[in-house]
This record gives C-alpha cells, sequence and structure tokens, in this order.
C-alpha cells in the first residue's frame, strides 16, 4: 500500500460523487452560506417565488444564481454554471435550523439537474466546536 499526497487548493469532487462542485461550495453550503462565484456583474430580477440574484461573467452570459425569498433577506437555492451556460450543480436548502445564533441547514440536497445528485440531512452541529491541528493530519496506514 501507499500514500499518494494530492496538492490541491480546491479540489472539485465530481468524481467522488458525480457533480462538479468544489470543496469549498461545498464547505459554505454546510455553514448555511452560498458560494458566490466570480463574476463581473449582478442584478436582481422577480421570480415566481421571491427574487433572484444574477451573475454575470465578463461575457455577459449568467453565471450563477442565487434565489431569494420574497423579503430577499434568506437565501434558499443556488444554481451555477459552466462558460457553455450548462448547469453544474444546484443546491438547494430544503430546511435550516438555528444553532447556537447560527442559521444552518437541516436538511441540504445537491444536484447536477439530470441524473446524479446527494441529500444530506444533519442531526446535530457542534457550533464553535475546539478542533486541534493534529485532527487535520493524515498519517500513512501501518506497513503489512
Amino acid at each position: 500500500r501507499s500514500v499518494k499526497k494530492i496538492r490541491k487548493n480546491d479540489p472539485q469532487l465530481d468524481k467522488l460523487v458525480y457533480i462538479r462542485i468544489k470543496t469549498s461550495d461545498i464547505i459554505n453550503l454546510l455553514s448555511g452560506r452560498m458560494p458566490i462565484a466570480k463574476h463581473s456583474d449582478s442584478i436582481v430580477v422577480p421570480d415566481s417565488s421571491g427574487y433572484v440574484l444574477l451573475l454575470e461573467n465578463k461575457q455577459k452570459k449568467i453565471h450563477q444564481k442565487i434565489y431569494f425569498d420574497s423579503n430577499k433577506t434568506i437565501a434558499n437555492k443556488v444554481e451555477l454554471f459552466d462558460e457553455k451556460g450548462t448547469l453544474l450543480y444546484r443546491a438547494q436548502f430544503e430546511s435550516m435550523q438555528t444553532v447556537n445564533n447560527f442559521y444552518v441547514p437541516k436538511h441540504l440536497v445537491i444536484t447536477d439537474g439530470k441524473s446524479s445528485g446527494f441529500s444530506i440531512h444533519i442531526s446535530r452541529y457542534m457550533a464553535n466546536a475546539h478542533a486541534p491541528e493534529s485532527a487535520f493530519v493524515l498519517t500513512p496506514p501501518p506497513k503489512i
């Protein structure tokens, strides 16, 4: 057995979950935050259930959509598109909960808009939990 070190700042998870989503986007979503893509322009437009924030790239193509409620206070869904306009992923907070003054997801659904997707039901959060740096170190497996 061998351990393979791969250094990457923000890897895609498509080989694991078959959806082109970055690790940082998952972390943001699990933290109750919407990931924000790099963009050059933005506009808010009305939608049937509230409002949509459209983030455009330099070519004026829609790169990301963030859906808000009718009061423009709660973001409940995000869609990210590639440069051709193809949906990379859609993430939706199905339900939220408040934990130690943090508004975090209780049920999160992430799909590619086609056949791949997954759902996360979160029953317990450890807000402001202390974790030593050693908790984030992977050690090689023992030699057999």
